[in-house]
């Protein structure tokens, strides 16, 4: 029972320190208020480059991506890409997705 406590009591101390160990904490709340203040600042701009990447990527992807809505296949062809972007009276790959085309069952 013993050896039991201070077993938790030693886990309790790594996870204490663990826990303070990155805290730069000083007994001045003027010097915590400057910290901070100035690390909110320098990470405002990064904020705000990165809204600017994801919005740029979210477009280049909306022009990208092919909606299979707007395509027609001929579904009367022997073999198809089975993402549905081509259909082909040969076997070989897609030239937009570069799948094999596999056989049109439907045929």
């Amino acid at each position: 029972m013993l050896r039991k406590f201070f077993n938790v009591a030693l886990i309790a101390t790594f996870c204490f320190t663990m826990a303070c160990a990155g805290n730069n904490s000083s007994n001045n709340p003027s010097e915590n208020a400057s910290a901070t203040e100035s690390e909110q600042k320098t990470e405002q701009p990064a904020d705000a480059q990165t809204e600017q990447q994801n919005a740029e990527d979210k477009n280049a992807t909306e022009q990208q991506t092919v909606q299979p809505a707007e395509q027609s296949v001929d579904l009367s062809k022997k073999y198809i890409c089975p993402s549905r972007c081509e259909s082909s009276d040969n076997e070989g790959v897609c030239s937009q997705c570069g799948m094999d085309y596999i056989e049109n069952l439907n045929n």
